[in-house]
C-alpha cells in the first residue's frame, strides 16, 4: 500500500499547518508529521513519526465533498492520537489533495479491513484464555 499524503491546514488557532503522510503495515498505522508556522511557512519543526497499533483505532472514514477531501481517524481511548498535531474532540481529521482522491479511497477500505482482522484476532486470543 503506498504511502497517503495529507495536509492539516489550520494548527495553532491558523497560525500553524501541518503535513504528512499515512502508512499502515500489518497491525500498525504510521504518520509521518511536520508542522509550520502558516504565515510564511519557514519555521519548520522536524518530521515527527507517529506508530498506532490498529487495535487502538476505533473507526476510520473518508469523506470526498466537492471542495474538500477529509480523512478521519478515531481510536478507542483518547491518549491514543493526542499527542498528535491537529487532534481534537476525539478525532484526527486530515485533508486529502484532490489528485489523491483515489489513493485515499483505496487506502481506508484496505485500513478498515485490516482494523477488523486485528479486532477478530484480538476476540479470537480473548476467547481462548
Amino acid at each position: 500500500m503506498p504511502n497517503l499524503p495529507f495536509k492539516i491546514p489550520s494548527l495553532y488557532a491558523d497560525l500553524g499547518e501541518a503535513e504528512g503522510t499515512l502508512s499502515f503495515e500489518r497491525d500498525v498505522l504510521t504518520i509521518e508529521i511536520q508542522t509550520s508556522d502558516s504565515i510564511i511557512g519557514l519555521l519548520k519543526s522536524g518530521v515527527k513519526e507517529f506508530n498506532i497499533p490498529l487495535s487502538e483505532l476505533s473507526e476510520v472514514q473518508f469523506t470526498a465533498k466537492l471542495f474538500s477531501n477529509k480523512l478521519h481517524i478515531r481510536s478507542k481511548k483518547m491518549s491514543t492520537l493526542a499527542d498528535i498535531p491537529g487532534y481534537e474532540k476525539g478525532e484526527l481529521q486530515l485533508t486529502i489533495a484532490r489528485k489523491h482522491k483515489d489513493t485515499a479511497e483505496n487506502f481506508v477500505v484496505d485500513l478498515q479491513i485490516r482494523i477488523q482482522e486485528e479486532n477478530l484476532k484480538k476476540m479470537e486470543s480473548d476467547d481462548l484464555s
